[in-house]
């Protein structure tokens, strides 16, 4: 029985979702390793006070099933891992290095362009400096 709470408590099960519609809702980008993390925690948090495994679900029959929490749950679980300083993006991970080539094609094509797009010109350092903040946290 869900226990009547406030919507983002730890018990609340008015609404369950999926990490990925967790991190959409956010508005942000994480790498394998942190999804990875933020899943654990979350699922431990969740045997902790259930006392069973969460509920798996499937988009289509051909998908993998993935694991739907109270909505409380990965709120709570991502709260843990960002105050132990766990990075969103790891300076070596896939998604880092991919930030980083996109990053330097839009600054060949701004420095093509006649360099009109001059906000652009040191999005590699930005991307750079963005993942240092936050491994600092």
């Amino acid at each position: 029985m869900a226990h009547k709470e406030f919507c983002g408590g730890l018990r609340c099960a008015r609404y369950e979702m999926t990490q990925r519609e967790f991190r959409r809702l956010r508005g942000e980008l994480w790498d394998q390793g942190f999804m990875s993390r933020l899943g654990k925690a979350a699922s431990r948090l969740y045997r902790e006070i259930y006392r069973s495994d969460p509920k798996k679900t499937r988009r289509t029959a051909r998908r993998d099933p993935v694991h739907k929490y109270p909505c409380g749950i990965l709120e709570q679980a991502y709260q843990q891992l960002t105050e132990q300083g766990v990075p969103l993006v790891k300076p070596d991970s896939h998604l880092a290095r991919r930030l980083e080539r996109e990053s330097q094609r839009r600054n060949e094509r701004a420095a093509a362009e006649g360099g009109s797009r001059d906000a652009l010109r040191n999005g590699s350092d930005a991307v750079r400096q963005a993942i240092n903040r936050m491994l600092q946290k």
